[in-house]
């Protein structure tokens, strides 16, 4: 199935938003402190949002339910290492970089060791996120590509300069308040697509659960010992721990948004509130892949 002029339509007013929003807020741009930290006047829920919108990205809206689909909600486990995570976060690191004062996580680096290490950390986190990026870039564009016929590359292209030009003009305060508006379009297409999956399958969604309970699609715990096993509790506990402090509290990408916030205890509700809700988003989107795989005849075969 095609696009249609009112789907066009819609793509294009939103770009042209986010542009606004990065133009909106391009004439602050006086400092590196306004440029990096939106002069630590960002509301919390938004820097939440922000963060939300930042785990949470299109590519994960195509490969969650792909996994939940082929397997089950195992994959979900390190979720379990959440409580840990956020106290270690909110308790050691957010306190140590607010008390520093620094625009990077990778700025400390050369205060504790010299500029060689904070340049090898900084490289390493533009070759990463380069790598990252190409994968979030490429496979919503694949599919962008195949319901408007325009070429992969094109897709790529546009939406990677859009994005280059917003950031400059409006710096980590336009960065925050676009990802907030995507956030919402995100959890928007979520809603849409558990309504349609209920209305689509017979007995609803909550009979299609019952239905992939029962298939084995909604195990959750794994307690296997054994190093051949893909996912279970204990790597979900302790890999997941030093997964989302990595992720959460030393990734510039991520912890640039919650050190926006005025003090430290606003900091650190924006940590815990986007770590609980990511995890909700997770299961959801599992959840919709396990409910594809229960009514995929209904579904494809329709």
């Amino acid at each position: 199935m095609g696009m249609t002029g009112l789907d066009y339509g819609v793509i294009a007013a939103y770009l042209f938003l986010i542009v606004a929003i990065g133009s909106r807020f391009s004439s602050r741009q006086t400092s590196l402190k306004e440029f990096f930290l939106g002069s630590r006047n960002i509301p919390w829920w938004a820097a939440a949002f922000s963060g939300i919108a930042t785990i949470v990205s299109a590519a994960a809206y195509l490969g969650a339910p792909g996994q939940a689909f082929q397997s089950d909600l195992t994959f979900l486990q390190y979720r379990l290492a959440t409580p840990l995570a956020v106290a270690i976060i909110c308790l050691l690191l957010i306190p140590f970089f607010y008390r520093l004062d620094l625009f990077t996580a990778y700025e400390y680096l050369e205060r504790r060791f010299d500029l060689k290490t904070r340049l090898l950390a900084s490289i390493l986190f533009v070759l990463l996120k380069c790598f990252y990026l190409g994968i979030v870039f490429y496979a919503p564009a694949l599919m962008a590509a195949e319901m408007s016929g325009l070429p992969v590359w094109g897709i790529v292209l546009g939406t990677g300069l859009l994005t280059t030009a917003y950031t400059l003009m409006g710096g980590i305060r336009a960065v925050i308040w676009t990802d907030t508006l995507q956030l919402f379009v995100l959890l928007g297409g979520l809603a849409v697509s558990i309504y349609a999956l209920g209305a689509k399958l017979d007995g609803g969604i909550w009979q299609v659960l019952t239905r992939a309970s029962a298939a084995g699609k909604l195990r959750f715990f794994d307690f296997s010992t054994s190093f051949e096993t893909e996912f279970t509790i204990w790597g979900g506990l302790i890999g997941g721990t030093f997964f989302m402090v990595s992720q959460y509290g030393v990734d510039q990408a991520e912890i640039q948004r919650f050190l926006t916030t005025s003090s430290v205890r606003k900091s650190q509700m924006a940590v815990l509130s986007s770590m609980l809700a990511a995890t909700v988003v997770g299961l959801l989107l599992f959840l919709v892949g396990s409910a594809l795989f229960v009514g995929a005849d209904a579904i494809f075969l329709d």
